[in-house]
């Protein structure tokens, strides 16, 4: 089996701190790690929205650094902290990126993520 680590620029500062791929791509298929709404600087901005396209947008560098879109998304799996307070604008900014035939979507509420400011991280399977 052949795996090809996917580190874009944007997300290099992420891999080279945390050791970890941020996508992975296995073949036909494209594995997205949890992708948080963190600036390519390490900024987390404190406002839900601007997470929320931060999340979206670092997802978006893996898809094209493997010539895929977000309609190439088949699994889509969103971990949130006080999920039922931002669930209603996630998924507004999510509609911006994932379009119909939507992927598979569970939201799970969780108690915390890796930091403190973070309140969205983002796991995905793209088929190419």
């Amino acid at each position: 089996m052949q795996k090809k680590m996917i580190v874009p620029d944007r997300l290099k500062s992420l891999h080279d701190n945390w050791h970890y791929s941020p996508g992975l791509l296995v073949g036909d298929t494209l594995y997205i790690s949890g992708a948080v709404g963190v600036m390519p600087e390490g900024q987390i901005p404190r406002n839900h929205e601007a997470q929320f396209e931060l999340c979206f947008e670092n997802m978006k560098a893996i898809l094209d650094a493997v010539g895929a879109t977000f309609d190439n998304l088949i699994e889509m799996k969103s971990y949130h902290i006080e999920l039922q307070h931002s669930i209603a604008l996630f998924a507004e900014v999510k509609d911006r990126y994932v379009n119909d035939p939507y992927p598979t979507w569970t939201a799970i509420g969780v108690r915390e993520l890796a930091h403190r400011d973070l309140i969205v991280e983002i796991d995905g399977v793209a088929k190419l």
